[in-house]
């Protein structure tokens, strides 16, 4: 690989609006899947596309279905996953809907390769560490695909077995979401991924100074705390974790910013994609965070043969580095050793997975009968040039500029364990929210220490447009860690003071009135108070010459005159004192051409036209009167008439009501929704919820502005609310609609004896699942795979309907590999 192509594809794990310029993607397949149980769906809860797999099988536990959030690696397609990540199999054994979802707002870690889209876990746009939020757009989506799928009825998706999974990339953004929504996830599940808090501009390198466990479980804690969730880190406590990689982590190279030995391609055996310490630490930080102890190390739970060096079996952690080159290749037998940690009630709760010769790769074990050959395959990519079939080297000179999704199909490893399947026994033994065949009683939850609110402040002293296209947003923190720059309309971004200042540029605007404010955190994450909205200017007419530097550059190129009250202010605002030196910040200065004189405000030179908008909305609740209590849905129908497109279109409510629609967050008591641009004639739909508490006439009052529009409009929708019929009182029968303080109303939901109770919501009666055929026997599964295989229990001493603990799990995976490769 050449060096370019070969760190674009080390960087696999920005937050643009689009596509960079020039970047492509394979086109979406879905031929492929007729006759098989996936389906492709576009605008799915937020996500641009996603492929879902609904087994014909219900779970053992708790007689419903579990639902797996699948996240791809970078350089993968959606559609490639589902064709050969192997979950078929899976899914049918133990009642798992999946859902494979495609990155709305992808990032583009390296510039030499912009086609290469990765979830977004921790990529700024400049090679540093980005701090996500729940409102992010992926993670926001993540959580409303959930909720929806949750409440869709033929799912019948059980609460309690929800999990995340990814590869690289996907897997960090899984540990994310996992940690952001403790309430949601039952766990996650990892292959080949970095660790959280990092950037992944950086991810083949050893981590930053200061990572470890300790800072991977404080992250995903804080990350919980800043839900909302009660109790939201006891929750955490009760989830399910499983850790999957190589064995063999490759250096990079001999120092921390050295990619020599990556970028030599005869240095390939093992992962040269994220090194090995990542694993160990997360492992690490987990295992501290479930509360669990070792019980079984480094036990075998598969093998087989796999295609590797010569003497690269002897290869471990980030130590060493083997080199052959492809053409030398051997086959050698590889043996997936697993270490596994329990709880105190015996229950396998962490699982640290390696495999020699599994490389940087989702584990998709043998190919089985729900697979499909994932295109475009190894034999298609020599076909094309894109391999040397002599070599079986990578053609340095087409790999730069490859579609997205080229090279997805070697990011998938039949020669290994069957990760899926592994994955489903483990939930099924050992989610301590499911025990014996029901939904375990949860703990009653301590309550959480009311947060002291956060000392961090922040200022804005410098909000300006320039006829460049272009807002600066500047301004002083003090006890803040990082500040959040919003920017209605637009979104959020987080920005890391220096010497007590922050700045954020944003370009390519319309001309145009924006606004701008400024959220601190501290180290702790809590926020202090938002600043005040502040205007910036984008003018109509081009022409005005921008000048950036700091201002001694200024000053020595004579824009600033030294000694003048002009320049002693500049250096009050953009310089510190640092001891005895001046450390300033740089700024722009502008002036139209033939001026004399520079300034900070940029003029508008002439020429061209403002944008023409209209815009205008309407709110109307979907009902007209609601019990006090229950949620009341609110939609918002926003229409601009033109004749321009609006930008940095916005909706702002300062009232009680919140929205799963991503594109909508919440600064203090207002809830922002950033629409972005609207076209002429372009019309845009905002889905919002409120929960009155008390009885009376409810007005909610929704502003509109945009950039071109900045006077802000309100449309009032009114509900009528009225008193609750429901004792709050009554805690024996809430559900009750015809007497809610009698436990015996054979209408009562929880009766055992009503004959309309749906048995997937009813504990009392046994665990649903798909009737039995006339002979007795469970239906035959239609895609032949022969359904859930019978869990092992030979040798456990674990009483009736207690965990099987780790023996159960190792049995299992083993008799299973050893039984698809002998079908195979």
């Amino acid at each position: 690989m050449s060096a370019r192509w070969t760190l674009a594809l080390a960087l696999f794990l920005a937050l643009p609006l689009a596509l960079p310029a020039g970047a492509a993607r394979l086109p979406n397949e879905v031929a492929w899947a007729q006759g098989t149980r996936w389906t492709y769906h576009e605008n799915f809860h937020g996500f641009p596309e996603a492929w879902v797999y609904v087994p014909a099988s219900f779970s053992r536990v708790a007689g419903r279905r579990g639902l797996v959030m699948h996240f791809v690696g970078c350089g993968q397609m959606p559609y490639q996953a589902a064709q050969g990540a192997g979950w078929p199999e899976a899914a049918e054994a133990f009642g798992l809907v999946v859902v494979i979802p495609a990155a709305g707002q992808p990032a583009f870690p390296n510039r030499d390769a912009p086609n290469v889209e990765c979830f977004n876990y921790g990529w700024d746009g400049s090679y540093g560490v980005y701090r996500p939020s729940r409102n992010d757009p992926d993670h926001a989506a993540t959580f409303a695909t959930v909720r929806a799928l949750l409440a869709d009825q033929d799912l019948a998706v059980d609460p309690h077995q929800v999990y995340a999974t990814g590869l690289s990339a996907g897997g960090a953004f899984a540990v994310e979401v996992a940690c952001m929504a403790p309430d949601l996830f039952a766990g996650f599940a990892t292959a080949s991924a970095p660790g959280i808090g990092t950037a992944q501009g950086t991810a083949v390198m050893p981590p930053p100074a200061g990572f470890s466990a300790d800072s991977v479980r404080q992250l995903c804690q804080q990350w919980a705390s800043q839900s909302g969730v009660p109790d939201a880190n006891g929750l955490l406590a009760r989830q399910i974790v499983a850790i999957s990689s190589d064995d063999n982590g490759l250096r990079a190279g001999v120092g921390p910013f050295d990619t020599s030995m990556f970028n030599d391609q005869t240095v390939w055996d093992g992962d040269k994609f994220c090194p090995h310490v990542y694993q160990e630490t997360r492992a690490d930080a987990f295992a501290r965070q479930l509360g669990v102890q070792p019980t079984d190390r480094g036990e075998p739970i598969a093998e087989g043969q796999g295609i590797g060096c010569q003497g690269g079996e002897a290869s471990r952690g980030d130590g060493g580095e083997v080199r052959c080159r492809i053409a030398d290749q051997i086959v050698r037998d590889w043996t997936a050793l697993a270490d596994f940690y329990a709880d105190p009630e015996g229950r396998v709760r962490l699982a640290r997975v390696e495999q020699d010769t599994l490389r940087h790769a989702w584990p998709s074990g043998p190919r089985g009968a729900g697979d499909v050959v994932i295109t475009p395959s190894r034999d298609t990519l020599r076909a094309d040039g894109y391999i040397d079939p002599a070599s079986g080297e990578f053609d340095r000179s087409r790999m730069g500029r490859a579609p997205h999704g080229t090279y997805g199909v070697i990011y998938f490893n039949q020669d290994s364990f069957d990760y899926p399947m592994f994955l489903g026994q483990l939930w099924a033994e050992g989610n301590p929210r499911v025990v014996d065949g029901g939904v375990a009683p949860e703990p009653e939850p301590e309550p959480e220490p009311v947060p002291e609110p956060s000392a961090a402040t922040a200022r804005l002293d410098g909000v300006r447009g320039g006829p460049d296209g272009c807002v600066e947003v500047g301004g002083q923190a003090e006890g803040a860690a990082r500040v959040q720059v919003v920017l209605p309309g637009l979104g959020s971004a987080d920005v890391v003071p220096a010497g007590g200042r922050f700045s954020h540029r944003r370009c390519d605007l319309a001309p145009g009135t924006y606004l701008a404010l400024a959220v601190p955190f501290d180290a702790e994450g809590r926020a202090g108070a938002a600043t005040p909205p502040a205007e910036a200017t984008v003018p109509a007419g081009q022409g005005a010459e921008a000048v950036e530097g700091n201002l001694t550059d200024h000053a020595n190129a004579g824009r600033v005159v030294r000694l003048t009250p002009w320049y002693f202010d500049l250096r009050d605002r953009t310089c510190v004192l640092d001891g005895i030196t001046w450390v300033c910040q740089p700024f722009t200065l502008y002036r139209c051409p033939g001026d004399a004189e520079w300034t900070e405000e940029a003029p508008a030179c002439g020429g061209g036209e403002a944008p023409q908008v209209a815009l205008a909305h309407e709110a109307a609740f979907a009902v007209e009167r609601v019990e006090a209590g229950q949620p009341a849905d609110l939609s918002v129908a926003v229409t601009n008439a033109g004749p321009d497109a609006a930008s940095a279109v916005y909706l702002r409510v300062d009232a009680a009501v919140t929205s799963a629609d991503p594109r909508c967050a919440r600064v203090e008591g207002t809830l922002w929704c950033h629409l972005g641009e609207l076209a002429a004639g372009g019309a845009a739909d905002v889905p919002l919820q409120v929960v009155p508490a008390t009885a009376g006439e409810l007005s909610i009052r929704v502003g509109l502005a945009g950039a071109q529009q900045p006077a802000v409009t309100d449309a009032v929708a009114t509900l009528t609310v009225d008193p609750s019929t429901i004792p709050q009182e009554d805690p024996e029968d809430p559900r009750d609609p015809q007497d809610p303080q009698d436990p015996q109303d054979p209408q009562d939901p929880q009766n055992p004896q009503d004959p309309q109770d749906d048995p997937r919501e009813d504990p009392a009666l046994p665990p649903y699942a798909p009737p039995a055929d006339e002979a007795g026997d469970p239906p035959a599964d239609p895609a032949g795979r022969g359904g859930p295989i019978p869990i092992p229990k030979d040798g456990c001493t674990a009483a009736p309907g207690a965990p099987a603990g780790a023996g159960g799990l190792l049995l299992l995976v083993v008799g299973l590999v050893a039984r698809r490769r002998r079908r195979g």
